[in-house]
């Protein structure tokens, strides 16, 4: 699923005109671990760097974690904390 996340933060520092040393040292990363993960060959960073990437490329910060197959805190939390709404949501998912 990360194979879309690539793309879609290149596109977006792109969009920006930033290198990626820039965004990599903005969040305190590698170029080349950035490199690698708009490349699709390594996993893709923390929810807080995926955050830090959407502020700094002006993303959404939800999409960019459904890009790389992870569940937001917040939402993990509340369903975790609130079973009765997994019904609504896999009806939700099926349509």
């Amino acid at each position: 699923m990360f194979n879309q996340l690539g793309p879609e933060l290149r596109l977006l520092r792109q969009s920006k005109g930033l290198r990626q040393r820039a965004v990599a040292d903005f969040i305190h990363v590698s170029r080349g671990f950035l490199s690698q993960v708009e490349s699709g060959v390594s996993a893709p960073p923390s929810e807080a760097k995926l955050r830090e990437l959407a502020e700094v490329l002006g993303g959404d910060p939800d999409k960019l974690l459904a890009l790389a197959g992870k569940l937001p805190t917040d939402l993990h939390d509340a369903l975790v904390t609130r079973p009765e709404l997994w019904p609504a949501i896999r009806l939700s998912a099926t349509r």
